[in-house]
């Protein structure tokens, strides 16, 4: 008898929602403010850069993407001019970027760059 009552409740909960949401649905003023609201929605994850999720998320994609690119760029190859401190655009220095310890990285090993470096 408690489950029987129990599905009949969640019938009788289930038909009032139903009923509501068929009301709300022919109010042409309420089907209007819905519209407007997921306009705005939309357009404010394109928009509003600040508080827009879909970039803020986007940002930080790329942000990690462009960092592990960085460090396994140069922790894997040879960053410097090689032998001679004036050749292949010599001895370069790179703020802001993520190094050891610090937000500078100095490109200036005397491995040769290209094929056949550490």
């Amino acid at each position: 008898l408690s489950e029987n009552y129990e599905k009949l409740n969640n019938f009788l909960n289930n038909y009032n929602t139903l009923n509501t949401l068929v009301k709300l649905s022919s109010d042409p003023s309420a089907v209007n403010d819905a519209r407007d609201n997921l306009g705005s929605s939309a357009k404010n994850l394109l928009d509003v850069k600040a508080n827009s999720p879909a970039y803020q998320a986007v940002l930080l994609a790329l942000n990690a993407a462009v960092g592990l690119w960085q460090v396994t760029s140069y922790a894997f190859t040879a960053c410097g001019p090689g032998r001679d401190e004036n050749a292949n655009g010599g001895i370069q220095t790179f703020n802001n970027v993520p190094g050891q310890n610090t937000t500078t990285i100095t490109c200036n090993s005397y491995y040769e760059p290209g094929h056949g470096g550490p």
